[in-house]
């Protein structure tokens, strides 16, 4: 399986960060306020993405040497996006497809940064150059349960596949470990995205987000609320069964059968004894909030491996997990 966190060009991990060692101890430490360039050497941002026309050989099912015609061609409508320093293709995208370029991505957070409302905490690169985020601090953060805290960040990702739009969202990271929770991923302003058929404008997209705050103060009183409802052994049970059995194979959905399943009797077990949930001892005991934390630390530190974990917990499988154990608990 390839590496999903690339390379920087002196051949280190693209992953740059300020304090606590994110994802393994993977990266460059950061010194607070480094500027802009730093970063993006550090981080692996020192590319830009080329979108050329598709050319294509028009003859390559002909005997060799045999042409009634010019031998290649450009298809005007696809365009390959490559990366100029080391040529790597990246993808195959339409001729409209309007590419944010990393460097554009870490002057989105220097308009926050110089006027002291953000710092930049982490950057990095994934799946040789196709995704890549950054991700700034907004604040001290909030106590969800004595003495376990939370802490709110903006992220920015874009990609170079096509998979997602540019997308800035608000995410919490619990201070006892690098857990992250996508912050309200279902409210109205929430998130902005940004497709890919659209210039991106970072003074617009700032604008949008200027409810964010809010929409966080919000969440965040959900997540209080869980910290402050027991939950008991049969509810417990009903929530993982509702976690699980949409990402089951369809033979394997009856609730006796989920009860079988390793994942069920890991969480259960990490849920009733605390015995490696990190943080433990300081989320209340048998809460929604301590089952939360359990899914979100078997989802960003256990699920795959240490080569895909990242990519999944904030844009794939793992991200998706945690949102549905999110809505079920504060349902």
């Amino acid at each position: 399986m390839a590496d999903m966190i690339a390379k920087t060009a002196t051949g280190l991990d693209a992953i740059a960060y300020v304090g606590q060692t994110p994802w393994h101890s993977k990266g460059q430490p950061m010194i607070p306020g480094a500027p802009k360039e730093v970063w993006k050497r550090d981080a692996g941002f020192d590319f830009d993405v080329i979108k050329t026309p598709v050319i294509f050989n028009a003859y390559a099912d002909k005997p060799e040497g045999f042409s009634t015609g010019k031998l290649y061609d450009t298809m005007p409508s696809r365009h390959v996006l490559f990366r100029d320093d080391t040529r790597k293709p990246l993808s195959v995208v339409s001729s409209g497809y309007k590419v944010v370029q990393p460097s554009e991505v870490l002057d989105f957070f220097e308009q926050f940064v110089e006027v002291g409302g953000m710092q930049l905490e982490t950057a990095g690169v994934l799946d040789e150059g196709r995704k890549l985020w950054a991700l700034a601090k907004l604040s001290d953060g909030l106590t969800v349960a004595p003495g376990d805290a939370l802490k709110p960040y903006l992220l920015l990702y874009t990609s170079y596949d096509g998979k997602f739009a540019t997308t800035a969202r608000l995410t919490a990271i619990r201070v006892v470990c690098w857990n992250t929770l996508s912050a309200a991923h279902n409210a109205v302003g929430a998130s902005v995205k940004v497709p890919h058929t659209q210039d991106f404008n970072k003074g617009l997209v700032a604008d949008q987000l200027g409810i964010m705050p809010e929409i966080f103060f919000e969440w965040s009183q959900k997540l209080k609320e869980m910290a402050e409802t027991p939950l008991w052994e049969d509810d417990a049970n009903d929530f993982v069964i509702q976690l699980l059995t949409p990402l089951s194979k369809p033979d394997q959905r009856a609730p006796e059968l989920i009860t079988e399943l390793s994942g069920y009797k890991k969480i259960m077990s990490m849920f009733e004894t605390g015995a490696g949930l990190i943080g433990s001892d300081l989320d209340g005991g048998h809460t929604k909030w301590r089952m939360l934390n359990v899914v979100t630390q078997l989802v960003d530190h256990e699920m795959g491996n240490n080569r895909t974990r990242l990519n999944s917990a904030w844009f794939g499988r793992g991200d998706s997990i945690k949102n549905r154990a999110f809505d079920l608990l504060s349902a």
